[in-house]
């Protein structure tokens, strides 16, 4: 038997509950299908579950990072333990969303299903790794292709107090200004909270707001987004393109050294 419906979603995710929902709610027939288990990537696979891993291992990264600086004793992981605690956040996930969708009138389905017309958003993008990654807006060689005129400010500052303060050896940032209207393009870092100060220099972007309105801005110290103007203070001289650019990252712990520019 077909059923018609005005929307169908397939994955069920935030963005799937939130589309769903909001079209439902102004009258619409929604069908939600998904062949995993409900809640998408980021509540059971993903986001969640990866920072309920990485804040284990983050403690232990941290206790020995800070032994001799106040700390002692050996800390370790307790996998079972970690992977137990873990589920106790994806476990309830699937019947939770299931419930939500039929408090709504959305229909759902388990099975696979095929998006004859997809859309792709590129959205700004956070890595939990030790210590976090982070990068929203234009890189370098995107500004360049859209013919911007910018400038660039890029620094290694591990002897900043926020580094400091737990003993963290990379910390740096990368940000892209526009050069007539002061416009943040982007910003790239590294380093402790870099995970939360993402989200400040995103919401500039989305909002237009220039390099001098969030320098006039009092950010709570010492937090990571009190580093925030400093990273845009030294955005002063002419335009220019620096051909290493995007090539000093420092080395993350255990992963990768990548060319985060673009």
């Amino acid at each position: 038997m077909i059923q018609n419906y005005d929307l169908v979603v397939i994955g069920s995710g935030t963005a799937a509950q939130v589309a769903s929902s909001r079209v439902r709610a102004a009258g619409w027939s929604v069908a939600v299908i998904d062949h995993l288990p409900f809640g998408g990537t980021c509540a059971l696979r993903g986001c969640d579950s990866t920072k309920v891993l990485i804040s284990g291992v983050d403690a232990v990264d941290m206790a020995r990072r800070m032994r001799g600086r106040g700390i002692t004793g050996e800390a370790a992981i307790s996998w079972p333990d970690l992977i137990a605690f873990k589920r106790t956040f994806t476990d309830p996930v699937p019947a939770n969303h299931e419930r939500r969708y039929a408090e709504r009138g959305i229909d759902v389905f388990h099975g696979t299903a095929r998006f004859t017309a997809p859309s792709t958003i590129e959205v700004p993008s956070v890595a939990f790794t030790l210590p976090p990654i982070a990068s929203v807006g234009l890189g370098e060689a995107q500004a360049l292709a859209t013919g911007l005129r910018f400038r660039v400010n890029r620094q290694k500052v591990s002897n900043w107090y926020t580094a400091r303060r737990v003993a963290e050896t990379v910390y740096g940032y990368k940000t892209l200004v526009e050069g007539d209207s002061g416009r943040i393009l982007g910003a790239h870092l590294v380093g402790p909270h870099a995970d939360v100060v993402i989200n400040l220099f995103a919401l500039a972007i989305r909002n237009g707001l220039t390099a001098e309105q969030i320098k006039q801005t009092i950010f709570a110290y010492p937090t990571g987004a009190s580093d925030i103007g400093y990273m845009l203070h030294r955005l002063k001289g002419e335009l220019y393109r620096d051909p290493g650019i995007g090539h000093h990252l420092p080395k993350l712990r255990g992963v990768e050294n990548r060319d985060n520019a673009d």
